[in-house]
């Protein structure tokens, strides 16, 4: 009979196996390391990036398991290791706040939230006060109509 540890090991394994069908991988866990071998030959940050970011969506598994550290190999054949990278497991999963607060676009970029309303404010004032305000007149009535639509 299998243990929990290999059960969460597994869901981790297949949920990874989801997220990226074209990178080869096992996922083991050996307390308190949690083993991913590919047979990817290179350190490839793209690999690893993407390894990182599908280990993020398995996050009930892998707090069901006592893991500290996550290991990602690059295997050559069963006993020949490639490479090497390790992670603290807080590392990879609050990795996903770090990466929103870089990219301008994400909805959860904590800097972007704070600013966007002060600038927005800065603008239509700014707007308002210069000849600018004529040129806007169509944009200056349909931000005012959306600003009825978000508090609605």
């Amino acid at each position: 009979m299998s243990s929990d540890f290999e059960v969460a090991a597994a869901i981790v394994q297949h949920q990874m196996t989801q997220a990226l069908p074209t990178v080869s991988m096992i996922v083991k866990f050996v307390a308190p390391t949690l083993q991913i071998r590919t047979t990817h030959p290179t350190s490839d940050r793209k690999i690893i990036r993407s390894v990182l970011t599908a280990l993020q969506d398995c996050r009930d598994a892998l707090h069901r398991l006592p893991i500290k550290t996550i290991a990602i190999y690059g295997m050559q054949g069963t006993r020949t290791i490639l490479w090497k990278k390790s992670f603290s497991l807080e590392e990879v999963l609050n990795d996903t706040a770090t990466r929103n607060n870089r990219d301008l676009f994400s909805f959860n970029n904590k800097h972007m939230n704070r600013a966007a309303f002060p600038a927005a404010f800065l603008f239509s004032a700014i707007a308002h006060w210069t000849s600018l305000d004529s040129f806007l007149l169509g944009l200056r009535i349909w931000t005012h109509e959306f600003g009825h639509a978000t508090v609605a």
